[in-house]
């Protein structure tokens, strides 16, 4: 005999050899689709408590003569727990009352009437009352095993993305020591000769490698994938501004209700933080106070751009294109994983665009 795997289940890690010669009545998925279809129509319910008595009643004919005297019942009880089973408690009552209005009238005697005497009566009440037993202890199955469904389709749910967040996490962290050796050979590339100045560069250094780390760890809460922009750039900067020791400096946002992917988020949220931290160290020099105003915005169907404005002293005259150093160098190698490009400019302020393709983004409903 020929076998096949089926991958029917929903967290897809076990299969099962079955004959390949499985028709519709036996597949599993088709009966996984009939049963909730079955019990969500309470009218299928009924025909099928009909028909399953009507069944019952045909074979409880056909094998009158084998079953001795006394025994009216056999044949029903399965009629009963099928009906129960495929379409649910209500179906099942209406079946176990068919059933024994056949019984009575059918199979006790006097045959074909609805005469009562004593016997008669007690055993269709043992009838009712196990028939009825039958339903409420299937229908109680029933809401326990949906129960458990649901607990394990969560538990499955909560591993694969553990999982992939973990090969993720793997993933990640070597591109990020690659980031981080990147930035120690920028940096070195940078280092002055006077000591107290290399001092100074490998301080830059390592607060862009704290900034980055606590980027990381944003980036692997488990809600950081389905967190807005704004929301999680607050978080951040707000963090980031903390950290920095500067005070009276106000961030505020204006951005479109959207959420990126993990990858791009770590990008935009790095290019960020390293606009928000240069304009702490060189825009409110001598102030007690200061705005930040972070917005995205569409720019068409295809587009989005960035905008970090500050309030601060602006670009001085004749250096409106900063020069190639190690911060621009940075965010222009960030900005090209974006597939987008990145620009200052001054009035009243500086101002950093970053326009970069709308692509996989889920923008949120308002």
């Amino acid at each position: 005999m020929r076998y096949w795997t089926d991958r029917d289940n929903e967290d897809g890690y076990f299969s099962r050899a079955k004959p390949a010669g499985d028709g519709p009545i036996t597949n599993p998925a088709v009966l996984a689709g009939l049963i909730p279809a079955l019990r969500s129509r309470v009218w299928a319910g009924l025909i099928l408590a009909l028909a399953s008595c009507l069944l019952s009643i045909a074979l409880r004919r056909l094998l009158d003569r084998i079953f001795p005297v006394g025994f009216p019942f056999m044949m029903f009880f399965p009629s009963v727990m099928v009906t129960t089973y495929f379409a649910g408690t209500l179906p099942g009552l209406a079946c176990t009352g068919l059933c024994t209005v056949a019984v009575w009238y059918l199979f006790t005697q006097p045959y074909n009437s609805f005469a009562l005497d004593t016997g008669t009566a007690l055993a269709l009440v043992l009838f009712v009352l196990v028939a009825g037993l039958i339903v409420l202890v299937l229908s109680h199955m029933r809401v326990v095993s949906e129960r458990l469904d649901t607990e394990r389709r969560k538990s499955t749910q909560l591993y694969e993305r553990e999982r992939v967040l973990f090969q993720e996490l793997q993933h990640r962290v070597a591109n990020n020591m690659q980031f981080v050796a990147s930035l120690l050979h920028l940096q070195r590339q940078h280092m002055p000769d006077d000591a107290t100045d290399a001092a100074r560069a490998l301080d830059e250094a390592s607060r862009r490698i704290q900034v980055m780390a606590r980027v990381h760890r944003r980036l692997y809460d488990a809600t950081a994938a389905d967190t807005l922009l704004g929301a999680y750039l607050a978080e951040v900067l707000g963090e980031v501004i903390d950290a920095s020791g500067v005070t009276g400096i106000t961030c505020k946002f204006d951005v479109l209700p959207v959420r990126f992917d993990i990858d791009r988020l770590m990008l935009l949220s790095l290019i960020t933080t390293e606009v928000v931290t240069n304009c702490l160290k060189h825009a409110f020099g001598g102030r007690s106070d200061g705005t930040i105003l972070i917005g995205l915005h569409r720019l068409g169907a295809t587009e989005l751009e960035l905008t970090i404005t500050d309030d601060g002293c602006g670009i001085a005259a004749g250096d409106q294109s900063p020069k190639a150093g190690l911060g621009t160098r940075i965010l222009k190698g960030l900005a090209t994983q974006l597939g987008g490009q990145i620009s200052m400019t001054s009035n009243a302020g500086t101002i950093t665009r970053l326009r970069f393709p709308l692509r996989d983004a889920q923008i949120a409903s308002d």
